[in-house]
């Protein structure tokens, strides 16, 4: 009821025909669509296929073919190949390519080497400069009274400025040649690239390597710069340290000390006389100070020389402590020459007050100890009193303990002379040498 006449004769012909329906189900009733003896017609064509399988006689496996010979290299002594090299040793004879690197690394040596002779001079000039600077301002501090005194304010300003600018002009010379050397090298390694680039190219057009090792070369290639800016910046650093190691040179060269005889014997103290015989010494050839020079002087006994300023007077004393040696003649002790003994307990044994009194930066106690190390306070306060600086240093804010400041800035000229005894009789040698102990006095 409600069904069409053809409905029915279409589903038998569907059930005749061997199909199903679209979402594979039978239907609704068991069988429908499919014939009774299909699968088990199915199922014996599989079992006859496989009988037939392994009824069949198998065919023997195939031999592998051979690796094909690895390809002949023309090397010393070696067979002569087909003029073909490997890949990987074309890469790397374009790396080793002797047009690439004579576009990079002979400029690239001239350039250093040039640079490093100029940058050299330049820093040599920069430090002469810097240090004259320093010393001009040192000079001026410390003499600040005088030029005030003498009213030289604006000269010694004018003179300042001055070497200041030749300072800053040199120090900007230094800073220029820095700055050309990294663009030339720069321009160098960049026409070793365009190079080693258009070799490659060249190379990779007619077939003698591939695109790949290309790219990996000029990889290579470009590694370069960060090494060239590295040795820039190393090349600055050795120019500095070169003029450095100049200046210092020329106090490294000199003599530290006197030359000694190994094993020389202690100097215990002066017996009898200190003698001088014909002593001459010259500070330069065509300038001598002391032309044989005699003298006697007996122990205990108190000896005045006087002469006219540059007579050698200073000269003398210098000898005496061994400061130098006479070019001809000989300084003796109780008749024994003093280049005998052993330098260091020479100066122990003498006690020397300068023309110029040395003042450190430091306390009046601490001036006064440095003539003898085993000084204590007793000794420091004799000395002083022997020198007659006791009373001023009584009168100071912290007494011996004051600081007199560089130089002895904060002390008059008479208080330094004062305070160089002190420190000469703080020592107690057997010889006390005096240059012009009087002055300021």
């Amino acid at each position: 009821m409600g069904r069409l006449a053809g409905d029915r004769p279409r589903r038998e012909s569907r059930a005749r025909g061997g199909r199903r329906p679209r979402d594979g189900r039978a239907g609704d009733r068991p069988g429908a669509g499919r014939l009774p003896g299909d699968v088990p017609q199915r199922r014996q064509r599989g079992a006859h296929r496989r009988r037939r399988a392994l009824a069949a006689p198998r065919s023997p496996p195939r031999p592998l073919a051979p690796l094909p010979p690895p390809p002949a290299h023309r090397g010393p002594g070696g067979p002569a190949d087909d003029g073909r090299r490997p890949r990987a040793g074309r890469a790397r004879g374009l790396v080793h390519d002797r047009r690439a690197g004579g576009a990079v690394l002979p400029p690239l040596a001239l350039v250093v080497f040039l640079r490093r002779r100029r940058l050299r001079a330049a820093q040599l000039d920069y430090r002469d400069r810097e240090g004259g600077l320093a010393a001009s301002v040192t000079e001026s501090m410390r003499n600040i009274s005088l030029i005030q005194a003498f009213g030289l304010e604006p000269a010694t300003q004018d003179t300042f400025a001055t070497r200041n600018r030749a300072t800053a002009l040199s120090g900007m010379g230094v800073v220029e040649l820095n700055a050309r050397y990294q663009p030339t090298a720069d321009v160098i390694v960049a026409i070793g690239s365009a190079l080693v680039l258009w070799v490659g190219v060249t190379q990779v057009i007619s077939g003698r390597i591939t695109l790949g090792m290309l790219v990996v070369v000029v990889s290579y290639v470009a590694s370069l710069y960060a090494p060239v800016r590295a040795l820039a910046r190393l090349s600055a650093t050795f120019g500095k340290a070169a003029a450095s190691r100049t200046r210092l040179s020329e106090i490294v060269a000199c003599d530290e000390v006197m030359p000694e005889r190994p094993g020389a014997p202690a100097l215990a103290g002066l017996e009898h006389e200190l003698t001088l015989r014909s002593v001459s010494f010259a500070y330069s050839p065509d300038r001598p100070v002391l032309h044989r020079v005699g003298l006697r002087v007996p122990a205990g006994a108190t000896f005045c020389i006087v002469g006219p300023t540059g007579a050698g007077k200073s000269t003398l004393l210098s000898l005496m402590l061994r400061l130098y040696d006479p070019d001809e003649g000989s300084i003796e002790v109780d008749g024994r020459d003093l280049r005998a003994f052993d330098l260091r307990t020479i100066r122990r044994r003498m006690s020397l007050v300068p023309q110029e009194p040395a003042i450190f930066d430091a306390t009046l106690r601490e001036n006064i100890a440095l003539g003898s190390t085993t000084a204590g306070e007793p000794e420091v306060r004799r000395a002083a009193r022997l020198a007659r600086l006791d009373e001023f240093a009584s009168g100071l804010p912290a007494g011996y303990d004051t600081p007199v400041g560089e130089g002895g800035v904060l002390l008059s000229g008479g208080q330094r002379r004062r305070l160089a005894i002190a420190r000469a009789l703080v020592r107690e040698a057997p010889v006390l040498l005096l240059d012009e102990p009087t002055s300021g006095l």
